[in-house]
């Protein structure tokens, strides 16, 4: 499944390089959790 991580402010420099406009297209595996992907971004 393909989400779009839009991350803002103190947030930004946790985004992959290749973000785009503080956003990024992520594959995620279907059923993740909002809590999950947060893990998995190692946001904090």
């Amino acid at each position: 499944m393909q989400v779009t991580l839009k991350l803002f402010a103190s947030l930004t420099p946790y985004l992959p390089k290749h973000a785009k406009r503080n956003e990024v297209q992520l594959d995620v595996p279907e059923g993740i959790t909002v809590a999950q992907m947060i893990e998995m971004q190692n946001l904090p």
